[in-house]
Order: structure tokens, then sequence, then C-alpha cells
């Protein structure tokens, strides 16, 4: 997922590992990552991955909760602009189970996309 050229996650020699050169957007990925991983059902994760014909696994968190929550998640840790973008192109990105991508969108939700984020 390219969103703007800017807006990549940034690895400089400097940031520890798991750091960015944009600070706080590895934070808010894996504060999302553990909250999914705590809230996976894993009893409804394979009727999920079935109903939605994917290859790519879940864990079996509800769509609607993963959004709310999410979106909550991003706008209580007052990122700007640039750091969101990050935020959701690294989940999307880094993505193992299907409810990481619906994470990386509900961050994309949460802020405020103009035309000019399109690519």
């Amino acid at each position: 997922m390219v969103l703007l050229p800017d807006c990549r996650v940034g690895r400089s020699s400097s940031a520890g590992e798991g750091r960015s050169s944009l600070g706080h957007v590895p934070d808010l990925a894996q504060e999302i990552r553990d909250w999914l991983r705590k809230s996976a059902d894993p009893t409804r994760a394979p009727d999920m991955q079935r109903y939605m014909k994917s290859q790519m696994p879940f864990l079996g968190v509800q769509k609607t909760r993963l959004t709310r929550t999410v979106m909550r998640m991003t706008k209580a840790a007052a990122l700007a602009r640039g750091e969101w973008l990050a935020a959701a192109e690294q989940l999307w990105d880094e993505a193992q189970f299907r409810e990481e991508r619906y994470a990386a969108l509900a961050v994309l939700r949460a802020g405020r996309l103009t035309p000019a984020d399109e690519p």
C-alpha cells in the first residue's frame, strides 16, 4: 500500500529497532496489534476466513468492534497527519492477519484524508 512517498515509515540507524523517524508510529501500530491479539477469538477465525474466501488468516475479531476501537485509539493518539498515514501503511504492509488490514483502513478513516492522498 503506497499512500504518499513522504509518509513511508523511515528507519534510521540512530533509531532503535522498531522505532521510526516519525516517533509514535510504531507505538500506535503495535498497540493496535496487541489489542487485536488480545481480542482474538480463535473459534471464530476459521469460519471468518472461509466466509471471506481469504488466503490470509483471521484472528476472529468482529469487524464493527475492530473499526470503532481502532478509530478511537487513533484519535486518542493525536498523531500528526504523516504519522497516522505512516501507521496505516505499516499495519497494511506488515499484516499477517486480515484484521490488521481492516485496522489500517480504520486508521485512515479516523484521520482526514484529502483527494491529494490518493495514489
